[in-house]
C-alpha cells in the first residue's frame, strides 16, 4: 500500500499525459506532432522512473550514504543511455516522419518526468526511517 502511495505522482503524470495527448490529437497534428511518438515516450518515460525509483528506495536503505550517491549517478546514466537509444532508434526507422515538434514535446515530457522524479526522491530523503 506505501509502495502504491509513493508512485502515485508518477501515475498521475502518465495518466495526464496520455490522456492529453489523445484528447489534443487534432491539435497535435497541425503542428505535425506525432501522436504514436509521443505515447511511446510517455510509456518509456514512465517505465524508466519506476525502475529509478526502485533502485533509489533500495539504496537509501542501506547506511552508507556513498550507496545512495552511487545509486543516483548510474540511474541518471541509465536514463540518459535508454533515451539516446530509443531516440537513435527513432531516428533511423522513421527519419522522415519525425519532427522537431514531437521531438520538442518529447524533451518537455522528460522534463516533466525529472521534475517528479527529483520531488520523489526529496521526500524519500526526508522520511524518518530512510
Amino acid at each position: 500500500m506505501q509502495l502504491l502511495k509513493s508512485l502515485q505522482p508518477l501515475v498521475l503524470i502518465f495518466i495526464i499525459v496520455a490522456i492529453l495527448s489523445i484528447l489534443l490529437k487534432p491539435y497535435l497534428a497541425q503542428f505535425n506532432i506525432q501522436l504514436m511518438v509521443l505515447l511511446m515516450v510517455n510509456v518509456l518515460f514512465f517505465v524508466l522512473s519506476i525502475a529509478t525509483y526502485y533502485m533509489q528506495a533500495n539504496a537509501i536503505k542501506n547506511k552508507n550514504a556513498n550507496v545512495y550517491f552511487r545509486s543516483v549517478m548510474m540511474t541518471m546514466l541509465l536514463k540518459m543511455m535508454v533515451t539516446i537509444t530509443a531516440l537513435l532508434i527513432c531516428i533511423t526507422k522513421y527519419k522522415s516522419a519525425l519532427t522537431k515538434p514531437t521531438l520538442f514535446l518529447t524533451m518537455l515530457v522528460y522534463i516533466i518526468y525529472l521534475a517528479v522524479e527529483v520531488n520523489m526522491a526529496n521526500k524519500m530523503n526526508k522520511q524518518k526511517n530512510a
